[in-house]
């Protein structure tokens, strides 16, 4: 008989900024069975788990992980494969979730909002930075003399394409954000 082993997972060793909302999904040799206990979390975190019966089994946290944490992934010899052969080589892995966080932006006096980005989007393209608030945004103002995009330096975001030669946004800059209404 030969005992199942672990192909591979997702997110992988030390993964870093791992989306809050995603889930584990660890492929194994052939189906297996995961008994109560079998695969931990640490820190402890409820989760769904799926796919029990079979060579692929799916981890969904209950509510999202809590951000910028290290969870460790074990799993244990309650892993088996349907003839009752347990798993060969246990393991544990890392991964670190990404941090989230929001900014409040204020159209009181005129609308000037001087911000920077703490971390690093998992997503820079600026739609994407924005999501949720660019109706609230007139235009977005940055300086990088070194960008071949800039004129005179600066960059703009007006949401219009044809108007625009500021198309991501990072940590490290500072932004100037015209909001016309509270986001």
């Amino acid at each position: 008989t030969v005992d199942p082993t672990l192909l591979s997972h997702t997110p992988s060793v030390n993964a870093v900024n791992v989306a809050v909302g995603s889930s584990i999904t660890i492929t194994f040799s052939e189906p297996v069975n995961v008994a109560e206990g079998a695969i931990t979390l640490n820190p402890g975190t409820s989760f769904t788990m799926s796919g029990d019966g079979t060579s692929v089994i799916t981890l969904t946290p209950t509510s999202a992980w809590d951000d910028n944490t290290i969870y460790e992934v074990t799993v244990t010899e309650g892993v088996e494969d349907v003839n009752g052969n347990a798993l060969t080589n246990p393991t544990s892995w890392s991964f670190t979730t990404a941090t989230s966080y929001n900014l409040n932006l204020n159209a009181d006096a005129g609308g000037w909002n001087l911000i920077s980005l703490p971390v690093v989007p998992t997503n820079k393209n600026i739609s994407a930075v924005l999501s949720g608030v660019e109706s609230s945004i007139e235009a977005v103002w940055t300086y990088d003399p070194l960008n071949p995009n800039a004129v005179d330096g600066w960059l703009v975001y007006t949401g219009n394409p044809a108007t625009s030669n500021l198309d991501t946004m990072t940590s490290g800059y500072g932004y100037w954000i015209n909001a016309t209404s509270d986001a």
